[in-house]
């Protein structure tokens, strides 16, 4: 009976929610704000991927040239790392 009686209670007070005008505005205005999110952040990582890749491509192509050095090396790893952690964010994003 108590669990029965509770359910009630619940769904009478959130039909009550869900008819108020000022509720149904919140909960649409959080739902577009966290869309509207979601849409920047896949193209934003994707431009930054495609910027770390182009380093990447950059770098490649002068260790290829002859030349090296230990901060290219430090650079290619940073990048690599950085190329890593967009690709799995863009992953997840997904």
């Amino acid at each position: 009976m108590q669990k029965d009686w509770l359910e009630d209670l619940v769904v009478r007070e959130t039909m009550k929610l869900i008819q108020d005008d000022a509720v149904i505005d919140k909960i649409v205005q959080l739902v577009m704000d966290v869309q509207n999110q979601e849409n920047t952040t896949i193209p934003l990582l994707e431009k930054q991927l495609r910027e770390v890749n182009k380093k990447l491509d950059i770098l490649m192509k002068a260790i290829e040239d002859g030349l090296y050095t230990r901060t290219m090396k430090e650079r290619l790893e940073a990048l690599e790392i950085k190329k890593d952690e967009l690709t799995a964010k863009l992953q997840t994003k997904s």
